[in-house]
């Protein structure tokens, strides 16, 4: 065989949005003083709905759930509380976040510990105890693996919606954080293309876990066994991309159809998950262009490869290569032979 692929460089890029989000909010919170006040949400993102969520803005077409834990002491995991609001659906009602379809208030001398996740309806069933606080149980990953699963930080013993100096809404401080991992691709090639060109067709991600259940006093995942395992498709398009010596993303852009993916590690991965490249190779040569279709994979739990971390972005960086003919010319030694006697 003389084709071969290169996978020269598989590198991790961490999300940074987390910093940028830290530089966004304030740390000094002040109680609206108004009375009977309704209960209104201020919702961020940590770090960067179905579909991601970028930035640290929470997009206003978006809705996430929420629960409301009423207690006449301090809450803490464990501690028993009252139900007061319950998996109820949160959207954006000009001009602020509140419950659809109800109004809740603040109580007067109680207080109020909030629970929320994201997108409202995520696939797996979600439910509430003081104990653990928001478990997702069974949650799995779609086929299209387009939902941004988020998980707010608690906010315990509230007792009235937060003024922020109109940072983002008043309300109660809804910080979301993902619990998924973004996974991308970036490709190029290193072949000269007047002699050959590469073009990408098709990459995917096969034998994953895609089922687990999610704890948020814990802040892991624990998957599903026996495992539930999934393949899923990064890029697929039959005018596909032709490779330069820059790297392109397969989506097009950089932030719109990378894949989220269940938390896991390489080991949980063994060895039956791979990043599968299709591609169209076409040879130059001395008569008609040969043309071949072609399949590569690689492990996903090769050793220089990251675990599958919350709320990592990672995208694969894959330069696919040739092999160029060369030659290795030495010469034959004569045969020897007897020397035969002439008597003229």
């Amino acid at each position: 065989m003389l084709i071969r692929v290169c996978m020269k460089k598989m590198i991790l890029l961490a999300a940074i949005a987390s910093i940028t989000l830290a530089s966004c909010v304030k740390n000094e919170m002040e109680v609206v003083d108004n009375d009977d006040q309704e209960i209104t949400f201020q919702t961020v993102t940590g770090n960067t709905g179905r579909a991601a969520i970028i930035g640290s803005n929470y997009p206003v077409d978006a809705s996430f759930g929420t629960w409301a834990r009423y207690t006449s002491v301090d809450w803490d995991y464990g501690v028993p509380s009252q139900e007061y609001i319950t998996n109820k659906k949160v959207t954006f009602q000009t001009p602020n976040w509140k419950v659809d379809g109800s109004i809740y208030y603040w109580p007067k001398n109680g207080k109020l510990s909030f629970f929320s996740y994201s997108p409202f309806g995520a696939n797996g069933r979600m439910d509430y105890i003081d104990a653990s606080g928001i478990i997702a149980t069974d949650y799995t990953v779609l086929a299209a693996a387009d939902e941004d699963f988020m998980i707010a930080d608690v906010m315990k013993n509230q007792t009235g919606n937060v003024d922020t100096d109109k940072v983002f809404y008043d309300g109660v401080k809804t910080v979301f954080r993902h619990k998924l991992t973004k996974i991308g691709f970036s490709l190029k090639t290193d072949i000269e293309s007047a002699r050959a060109t590469i073009v990408v067709k098709k990459v995917e991600i096969m034998g994953v876990n895609n089922k687990g259940t999610y704890v948020q006093k814990d802040d892991i995942w624990t998957l599903a066994s026996p495992a539930s395992i999934a393949d899923y498709t990064a890029y697929d398009n039959s005018t596909g991309i032709t490779l330069t010596d820059s790297y392109q993303n397969t989506n097009g852009s950089e932030e719109k159809k990378d894949l989220m993916l269940l938390p896991q590690t390489k080991s949980q991965m063994g060895d039956d998950a791979l990043i599968k490249i299709s591609y169209t190779l076409t040879l130059k040569n001395d008569g008609s262009d040969v043309v071949e279709n072609v399949v590569v994979t690689t492990k996903l739990n090769g050793t220089s490869f990251p675990d599958w971390s919350m709320n990592k972005h990672i995208t694969y960086q894959i330069t696919i290569g040739l092999d160029e003919v060369l030659w290795d010319p030495n010469v034959n030694d004569w045969d020897s032979e007897s020397t035969p006697s002439i008597t003229i």
